[in-house]
């Protein structure tokens, strides 16, 4: 008896390729199905959390109202130098009241 490679047997049985085709299918779907979550999942971390960016838009309102609004800058790198110096302000001298109205220079 002549011996028959696995792709000969393969090949001989009726329904081969449709048996394939539901395999490579289903592997498909799968495969989808968790990339869909993964995606979701990194999305989800990046949008809808209003919390993330209340602290951000605080310190910006700080900067524009005690620094921006109240000085008329020519060039961007006038602003450069004023935001630097506000910061170092903002970080080393400045009150805050979520810090007992202390600066968080004199925390460390």
């Amino acid at each position: 008896m002549r011996e028959q490679s696995i792709i000969e047997v393969g090949e001989s049985r009726p329904g081969w390729e449709a048996l394939e085709a539901s395999a490579r299918e289903g592997i498909r779907r799968l495969l989808q199905q968790q990339l869909a979550e993964e995606v979701e999942d990194v999305l989800g971390r990046q949008r809808g959390r209003w919390i993330d960016n209340v602290f951000v838009e605080r310190l910006w309102r700080s900067v524009k109202y005690e620094s921006i609004y109240l000085h008329a800058y020519e060039i961007p790198r006038e602003v450069t130098v004023a935001l630097a110096r506000y910061f170092e302000f903002y970080n080393a001298h400045r009150s805050h009241q979520s810090l007992l109205v202390t600066a968080p220079h004199f925390l460390q």
